[in-house]
């Protein structure tokens, strides 16, 4: 009997996916061992409840924020809407940087502009 060799080749293929997808299986198991993934999950945790926090405090400090700037619930009302209409287009480009480059390239730079925009 004589082999096809498009069959064959077929078959080396699929080796070589087997191959690879094992490969690939045992990098991922090496990367979740260790303190780097906890790490890692730790800074994503504070920073996303840094930005809950900075979306939320401006309602709950309305009237001291009011008070301090003397300003009307329509003022206040505007300066909080363009507050969001910045916020939200960002959200596109981080998920393009997200998805192009990884968490761990974007989570840490962005963490770190975030830490150096609270400083006084």
């Amino acid at each position: 009997m004589t082999s096809n060799p498009g069959e064959s080749r077929s078959i080396q293929s699929q080796s070589s996916a087997q191959q690879r997808i094992s490969n690939l299986h045992g990098q991922a198991q090496r990367a979740r061992r260790g303190w780097r993934p906890w790490m890692l999950f730790l800074v994503c945790s504070l920073f996303y409840f840094y930005e809950f926090f900075a979306r939320v405090a401006p309602g709950v400090l309305q009237p001291e924020l009011m008070r301090v700037t003397g300003s009307s619930q329509g003022e206040f009302g505007l300066a909080m809407g363009m507050y969001f209409l910045a916020y939200a287009p960002s959200q596109l480009l981080v998920g393009r940087l997200l998805d192009h480059f990884g968490v761990r390239a974007v989570v840490a730079p962005a963490a770190l502009v975030v830490a150096l925009g609270c400083l006084p």
